[in-house]
């Protein structure tokens, strides 16, 4: 709106100054032609600085999405579940869990063999990410468990923080998972590994007739995924977590999709197409 009015400004005023110009006395016209020179140049780079203003401004909003669009496509998706690939998986998220605290404490851990798991794995299913004939990263989507509906999820246990007019109970528990352990290694981040994750996760919700989604992230995180078209839907407060604002987001997976598609309709089909699937 704001470059609009700048735009408007310096296209009219000169005019509209050079007909004051013309009706006035000969004596004016030579004073007031040197003041019209110097407001036309004043006016073409306001002119142009809107117009570079609006192209650097569209550039970042929509540039960047469809370059880490295009840097995503490198990587393999593997959705196998075999034990190989769950074992190199939690040695990832051994490296997730620490990585933080090594440099907030300047701890040295030994890494070898070091792995991580927990319970819920046997409820998960996995996606990992390759590149270079390794895996460098990945996620898993824990399924909702028909026998303990409210206890399937880490999210429930933040209950006390969700919104009071939220309820998820008339969705059948089997139709819900919860995103979570989502992790690439250093020299493999800012180049799409996030989206490539995604897609692999959103195979395996189709898979498994996942409906529904939890997930517990940072709103830092959330800000940077909306720059994408991936729009999730609070039902919580924002909650500290170590330190770490979080937030509980709950989304139906068709409209997330819709959303998905019609403000970034690129990355909509990389993440919905079957391709680069394991």
């Amino acid at each position: 709106m704001l470059i609009s009015y700048f735009k408007c400004i310096s296209l009219r005023l000169p005019f509209l100054f050079l007909s004051a110009i013309s009706s006035a006395s000969p004596a004016l016209r030579i004073e007031e032609t040197i003041g019209f020179t110097h407001l036309l140049k004043r006016s073409m780079i306001m002119r142009s600085c809107a117009h570079y203003y609006s192209l650097s401004h569209n550039n970042n909003e929509l540039g960047r999405p469809i370059i880490k669009l295009q840097s995503a496509r490198q990587f393999k998706i593997n959705l196998s579940q075999n034990d190989n690939v769950k074992a190199e998986l939690a040695k990832l998220r051994y490296l997730m869990t620490h990585e933080l605290y090594e440099k907030k404490y300047h701890s040295q851990f030994n890494l070898k063999d070091q792995i991580e798991f927990d319970d819920l794995d046997n409820y998960s299913k996995f996606c990992a990410i390759e590149a270079n004939g390794r895996i460098v990263g990945g996620g898993r989507a824990i399924l909702g468990q028909k026998l303990r509906p409210y206890h399937s999820f880490p999210a429930q246990k933040d209950i006390k923080y969700f919104y009071k007019n939220f309820s998820y109970t008339h969705i059948p528990v089997e139709n819900i998972a919860e995103l979570s352990r989502q992790y690439v290694l250093p020299l493999y981040r800012n180049q799409g590994g996030f989206l490539a994750i995604l897609k692999g996760r959103m195979a395996l919700c189709r898979q498994h007739e996942i409906t529904h989604i939890f997930m517990r992230i940072s709103l830092a995180l959330n800000e940077r995924y909306k720059a994408y078209g991936l729009h999730f839907k609070p039902v919580s407060v924002p909650f500290d977590d170590r330190g770490t604002l979080r937030q509980v987001y709950f989304t139906e997976i068709e409209q997330f999709l819709n959303e998905l598609r019609a403000s970034q309709p690129e990355i909509w089909k990389y993440v919905t197409d079957t391709k680069g699937l394991l």
